[in-house]
């Protein structure tokens, strides 16, 4: 896919993972080493962190996705979801629950919530037409943030809600891909509007709606993931595999645009910190279809967490605790 036009950007960004990849497109990229001259065998010795929930593409169900958790290490992976009914997993803070995104059993597709082991699933909202995704939990719970694209509408908005589905309110109008500042104060997402000037990294306080735009979206910058400290924001670069969007891979800044620096080049997006902010979970076509890496907060140690050969496997997130 190439970000010919910014037409297809829009388009092209709400529908990626339910529309283009159920269609078959090929997902194969080539790409550079994380770290020229480190192994990238299996890994294992275990992870203290909790387990990493992510996506995998049916190769045979044309719904696209389900969820399966697994651990750091690439062991004990279940399943959660069957039949092309789940994407774009996020763990809540207590490490409980999953909201996600699924088709409405009335329209469109809705965000959901079940248990971490798969039981309980139930939607929360209902689009009629349109896609609410990308859900985002609150650091204290109690709010889910995500994106919604309202049928016949190229926009696509950031909306906030109570955790159980009530008070859905419209906070951003062109955003999406929120992650919660670890305060709760701030949110940072994607720009998502037709203007160049628009695209890129944002910061927003929920209290005064004050923006600031730290990183220019001339790059093909998204995927925001805030730091467990609060003090840096990753973000994958270059996604969209075209001509003139700079330097791909993950990349790390302050909330205040400073300190702009990569920390893996290559083609590898969709970042996601582990609860004790020293890796960083992501998606990468380093051995063929997309898998699930995990990679050293300074870019060193890469391992592979999933391996299935024909099934791409995206959107990851790192369970913030092991509930006991």
């Amino acid at each position: 896919m190439q970000r010919s036009e910014k037409g297809d950007v829009m388009r092209g960004l709400f529908l990626k993972r339910f529309l283009a990849l159920a269609s078959g497109l090929p997902l194969v990229f080539a790409v550079s080493a994380l770290s020229p001259g480190t192994p990238s065998a299996r890994a294992t010795t275990p992870d203290a962190s909790g387990r990493i929930a992510f996506s995998r593409v049916s190769p045979t169900v044309a719904g696209c996705c389900d969820i399966y958790t697994i651990e750091p290490d690439g062991t004990g992976i279940q399943r959660l979801t069957y039949g092309g009914t789940g994407d774009f997993p996020a763990w809540s803070p207590s490490g409980r629950r999953i909201a996600y995104s699924a088709p409405d059993p009335r329209k469109g597709i809705a965000i959901w919530v079940m248990n971490a082991d798969g039981s309980g699933a139930r939607p929360l909202t209902h689009p009629g037409a349109g896609f609410d995704q990308h859900a985002a939990w609150s650091p204290d719970g109690e709010r889910i943030a995500f994106d919604r694209t309202t049928h016949g509408s190229s926009w696509v908005d950031i909306w906030i809600m109570n955790a159980d589905g009530t008070g859905a309110t419209r906070v951003h109008r062109s955003g999406m891909q929120v992650s919660w500042a670890p305060d709760g104060k701030r949110i940072s997402f994607e720009g998502f509007s037709f203007s160049e000037a628009d695209l890129g990294i944002w910061v927003m306080n929920l209290k005064s709606g004050s923006l600031r735009h730290i990183v220019s979206g001339s790059t093909g910058s998204e995927d925001p993931s805030w730091s467990p400290n609060g003090k840096l924001i990753a973000f994958s670069r270059g996604h969209q595999d075209g001509a003139g969007l700079g330097p791909a891979g993950i990349w790390v800044v302050r909330p205040d645009g400073s300190g702009l620096r990569g920390i893996a080049r290559g083609r590898y997006w969709e970042p996601a910190w582990s609860p004790d902010g020293s890796r960083i979970a992501f998606s990468s076509g380093r051995s063929g279809f997309e898998k699930i890496w995990t990679i050293g907060a300074n870019g060193d140690q890469p391992r592979q967490v999933t391996w299935l050969a024909n099934a791409p496997d995206l959107n990851s997130t790192w369970q913030p605790v092991r509930p006991r």
